[in-house]
């Protein structure tokens, strides 16, 4: 068997005299586009703020498009004055599977275009920031990895980095595991009791994120095995590889001691992402310290540490997706390596173990078997729940919310509009645009899902779907069949060239990672049929696949002179240069503000909770104008100000809070179709209004809570405060009917028995009034009982 080997010094002479007739730029700007892709690599997994909506998906969206568009500048200001010598022309899977991912890319944006939301759907929503940057940004670094990282050196480097990028992320899951815990905490009870969440504040992201890297770190470390020499012995490790694997534990270790710092003094979060910079220039600096890079037993002694400790981090964290995720893509490496190499007989026994462990794990859900009772241990207890669809619980969750999507696009494509004044046919072929799950997925599922509901010390929440749990039903409902078509097709096209690529395979080290990169991306497609599509996890997929697909690797790539005909295109890379320079600049000012937007939000929400109504509608306030073009933080604002226009006692007083809370209103539904929470404000609002002396808005509220009503059919609180406005319209036989299917739904609704009350009394049922007021004073909290006494007269 064949062993790679570095060029000796011909080959090093030789690019000498070639590089000495280049521009010296053209020698600089691959490392500065790598030092770039390091930066995004260390500095994104890390970031974490304490203050934004999402302290850990806000900043992470926010790192990852202002430095991939640096690192996109810089790849454009370095491409006028580079030309390859030696490279080999564009085959025609090459010209295949980039052509569909400018399609797929393309496509996003035609879905941007036409979204409900469009400003929304280009930044995302608060909490996740998967929007059209993001989906963008992170498809260009399939373009940076694929044109920049072709000879093994390049490509041994990114993946280290990529894998270094790990280290500090599964040190603080760890830590977490045994009760230390300096990250920001989360306040969601559905994931309060899972603990081990590293920098991605969830169990599902950390997984999906271990989920790529871990066939990765198998497939460096199977190279890391073929650097041996043919009689089985490892190279010593040099002075310079010393000093690249202390500068690795520093940079480790100040990762690990900023955010310790950071639980003490919030401003240190800050600093996460320029240290994941620093990090990538020392360990550009250090790039060159080894002329002929070879791996050794040190080498592999921290590669096989990473990856025990990656696979114990997906064990620990119980994510039932990265689970499989992981079973997926550690099975197809390392059966395609163990094939490759005709290890039959480790092959079969690995093929026992996977066969024995499916057989445990279906046993594990099965009542009565000899083995069900270890579900109960706390490391499998979520292993011996996959099957469990009882009602509340997860499992239930996504199956009523898958339902509901494939019944409401059926419903859809036969012409029943899902919202109101929107083409059923039309978005069913488009999708209603990226990050528009908050809009879309609560009418599709109410039948399906019921309402969920959350409390903790004195706040009710209801939830409100924003993912389907499932990346291809995310897609159908935001790009519509085409997008889902396309990522079809995308996804055939790489696995069919990247099987190709498989076989052409010259040396070790290009099988090794290629096979891993597949074994990456099919642990992150399976992943994703139960979890949802973040920034990190996104990024590292088309790493994987830039990997996997790119044109067979080089012994070295030679820059030469720059011809005629590309120094006759020196303008227009001039003006290419310049619309990058804006472009980046727009990037981060907008994706900046939005941030900042993030967190005066989030600031809003803890005021609200703790009932600072003042300072709640201040805050959100000031989010509205750092991100005047998002719908989410006028709608805010506007229920803030209907909140303290019923708290007022000044009526000219009240009446200013609700012309705010209206034309705060307003402002968010020309920026976005309103969902269902949209349409109860605008019924709640104009209700209001009514009562200050403009009956006029009555019709107005009435018509409001249809449509309300209609997107959210089963909500016993807008039936009740419909049925208070028929009653104020004089129609106290339809507030009784409307009353009663609230009381239906929810037994202890106030407002419903204190409509019931006075519908009741007006048609003389004296005994039935007397019961529901006594039912209605019951269930009616303190700070409700002024508004209560005030209706029942």
């Amino acid at each position: 068997m064949t062993r790679e080997r570095t060029p000796r010094s011909p080959g090093r002479r030789a690019h000498a005299t070639a590089a000495a007739g280049a521009h010296p730029r053209a020698s600089t700007s691959p490392a500065v586009v790598r030092t770039g892709l390091a930066s995004v690599l260390l500095g994104v997994p890390l970031a974490v703020l304490d203050s934004p909506m999402g302290p850990y998906d806000d900043p992470k969206a926010w790192a990852l498009s202002i430095l991939v568009a640096l690192t996109g500048l810089a790849w454009i200001a370095g491409a006028r004055w580079r030309s390859v010598a030696g490279s080999s022309a564009p085959d025609v899977g090459d010209r295949v599977v980039c052509g569909i991912v400018l399609v797929c890319t393309a496509w996003s944006l035609v879905a941007t275009l036409a979204s409900v939301a469009p400003a929304q759907s280009v930044f995302g929503i608060f909490g996740r920031g998967a929007g059209l940057l993001t989906i963008a940004l992170s498809a260009s670094s399939f373009f940076l990895i694929r044109t920049e990282c072709r000879t093994p050196r390049a490509i041994r480097w990114v993946i280290d980095i990529a894998l270094l990028g790990s280290v500090p992320v599964c040190l603080l899951a760890l830590g977490q595991a045994v009760g230390w815990d300096p990250l920001p905490k989360a306040w969601d009870p559905a994931v309060r009791t899972l603990t081990i969440r590293s920098t991605f504040g969830t169990h599902v992201f950390l997984g999906s994120y271990l989920v790529v890297l871990v066939p990765l770190t198998i497939a460096r470390l199977e190279w890391a095995f073929r650097e041996r020499s043919d009689s089985g012995r490892w190279a010593p490790a040099t002075a310079a590889q010393w000093r690249r694997v202390l500068t690795a534990m520093v940079w480790i270790l100040g990762a690990v001691a900023l955010i310790a710092l950071g639980s003490r003094w919030p401003t240190v979060w800050w600093a996460l992402v320029p240290w994941g910079v620093l990090g990538a220039l020392a360990f550009r600096l250090r790039a060159d310290d080894v002329q002929a890079p070879t791996d050794t037993a040190m080498t592999a002694s921290l590669l096989v540490s990473l990856l025990a400790g990656q696979v114990l981090v997906v064990l620990v964290s119980q994510g039932r997706g990265a689970f499989i995720g992981i079973l997926v893509g550690v099975g197809v490496t390392g059966f395609a390596l163990l094939a490759r190499y005709r290890a039959w007989k480790t092959l079969m026994a690995a093929g026992l173990g996977a066969v024995a462990l499916v057989a445990f794990l279906v046993l594990l859900n099965v009542p009565g078997s000899p083995i069900a009772r270890f579900g109960k241990v706390r490391l499998l207890s979520r292993l011996g729940d996959i099957t469990n669809v009882k009602q509340g619980s997860p499992g239930w969750v996504r199956l009523q919310l898958w339902n509901g999507i494939s019944d409401g696009w059926r419903r859809q494509l036969h012409g029943a509009s899902v919202i109101p004044g929107v083409a059923p046919g039309w978005r069913s072929l488009i999708g209603y645009g990226p990050e528009t799950q908050l809009v879309v997925l609560e009418p599709l599922t109410a039948p399906f899902a019921g309402k969920l509901s959350a409390s903790g010390e004195g706040w009710y929440a209801r939830y409100v779907f924003d993912r389907s749990h499932n990346v291809l039903l995310d897609r159908l409902v935001t790009e519509g069949i085409v997008g889902v078509a396309l990522w079809t097709l995308l996804f055939g096209a790489i696995v069919i060239v990247g099987a190709l690529r498989l076989r052409s395979s010259s040396g070790p080290g290009e099988k090794a990672i290629r096979v891993g990169a597949l074994g990456a991306i099919l642990g992150h497609v399976a992943e994703g049929q139960v979890g949802m599509e973040t920034p990190v996890p996104l990024l590292l997929f088309w790493v994987a696949t830039a990997l996997l697909t790119s044109p067979p690797w080089t012994p070295a790539v030679v820059p030469g002179r720059a011809s005629r005909e590309a120094k006759s295109r020196t303008r227009w890379w001039s003006a290419a240069l310049v619309a990058a320079v804006l472009v980046t600049l727009l990037i981060g000012w907008a994706t900046t503000r939005w941030l900042f937007a993030s967190m005066a939000y989030a600031n809003g929400v803890r005021r609200g909770i703790a009932g600072q109504l003042s300072e709640a509608y201040e805050e959100f306030r000031r989010s509205t104008a750092l991100a005047p073009w998002l719908p989410m933080p006028a709608e805010s604002a506007a229920y803030t100000a209907l909140r303290l226009a019923t708290a007022e006692s000044l009526p000219s007083r009240r009446v200013a809070f609700l012309q705010e809370a209206d034309a705060l209103l307003r402002q968010a539904r020309n920026h976005a179709v309103g969902g269902p929470g949209s349409w109860a404000l605008r019924a709640q609002i104009a209700f209001a209004e009514a009562r200050t002396g403009q009956p006029s808005q009555l019709a107005t509220s009435r018509d409001a809570f249809a449509v309300a009503l209609q997107l959210r059919p089963d909500d016993p609180r807008l039936l009740a405060q419909s049925a208070w406005v028929w009653l104020e319209s004089g129609d106290p036989l339809r507030a009784r009917r409307t009353a009663e299917q609230a009381l239906a739904r929810e037994p202890r609704e106030w407002v419903a028995w204190a409509v019931l009350a006075r519908a009741l009394k007006a048609q003389g049922d004296a005994h039935g009034t007397e019961q529901a007021t006594s039912r209605a004073r019951s269930f009616a909290p303190p700070e409700a009982r002024p508004l209560l006494e005030s209706l029942l007269r």
